[in-house]
């Protein structure tokens, strides 16, 4: 008997997706004001550059394999999203000003950490 994905499964994986094109649209906008600006070198990346980059590679393509019912899927997931809090809650407070677009992506990471550990997400994941 094959078992249906609960809903908060569902909607953490569409979340992930959202937060991969939300690091698509700010790989770009990054890459765009350090163009206009002048980048000198690639080596001169700000440290923020990364966490886009790594939202853009990590996310979805994780949360495909949340299908497989796989349980270190799940932890790695966490991890990611607990990081992303961390570097999104800092950047939005560093530069709210100037990227609010940040929020976004810490609201992002909150509401998918917490679907992640609701009881329904737990079960799903124990085989």
């Amino acid at each position: 008997m094959k078992t249906r994905m609960p809903a908060e499964v569902k909607a953490a994986m569409l979340l992930m997706w959202l937060q991969t094109a939300l690091g698509v649209v700010m790989v770009w906008i990054t890459l765009a004001i350090l163009v206009m600006g002048g980048l000198p070198s690639l080596d001169a990346m700000p440290w923020f550059f990364y966490l886009f980059f790594a939202s853009l590679v990590l996310m979805g393509p994780l949360s495909a394999l949340f299908g497989l019912r796989w349980r270190w899927a799940w932890k790695a997931a966490a991890v990611v999203e607990g990081i992303s809090v961390l570097e999104y809650g800092y950047a939005t407070f560093m530069m709210f000003g100037v990227f609010s677009i940040m929020a976004i992506g810490l609201g992002l990471a909150v509401l998918v950490l917490f679907l992640l550990f609701r009881s329904d997400t737990f079960r799903w994941f124990e085989r």
